[in-house]
């Protein structure tokens, strides 16, 4: 994985414009390229292997980019390169943050017992139409404790 320093640097020698270029854009920028990697490797030839990085963008790709973080061609282009590697054989950390699902998982395992109790609610539904019936429904969710003074209480 590549260091912030060695991305700064990357993107100031391909860019003229790199010092235009975000944290968030940054962030961004891996982000949904590790969300459409399937789809970078759908525009490549049927004989490039899924391991190994591709050198540059799709055109339909650079376009995504390009409108949905507000960025010019040649910086998402000097994004590519700083980064594609660190995208395309991504860590636990950024496997971590893919995903809503994978936050969780994240969450679960390095904090999540921290903040978060789980629980059985039952919640008792009374038909209406006989005052004799009742009827239970359990419900499993986790949920976050507060309290007034403290803010999150850890358990």
């Amino acid at each position: 994985m590549s260091s912030l320093l060695q991305v700064l640097n990357i993107l100031r020698d391909s860019s003229r414009n790199a010092v235009n270029v975000t944290v968030s854009q940054l962030v961004a920028f891996i982000l949904l390229c590790g969300r459409v990697k399937s789809n970078i490797l759908l525009l490549y030839p049927s004989d490039h292997h899924p391991t190994m990085t591709p050198p540059i963008l799709p055109k339909e790709t650079t376009k995504f980019l390009q409108r949905s973080l507000n960025m010019n061609l040649e910086d998402v282009e000097a994004c590519w390169s700083a980064v594609q590697d660190d995208v395309w054989h991504e860590d636990n950390v950024l496997k971590g943050v893919l995903s809503d699902e994978a936050v969780q998982d994240t969450f679960a395992t390095y904090g999540g017992s921290l903040y978060r109790v789980y629980i059985t609610i039952i919640r008792l539904l009374i038909d209406t139409q006989c005052s004799n019936s009742i009827h239970s429904h359990f419900i499993s969710t986790y949920i976050i404790l507060y309290q007034l003074r403290m803010s999150i209480c850890p358990q």
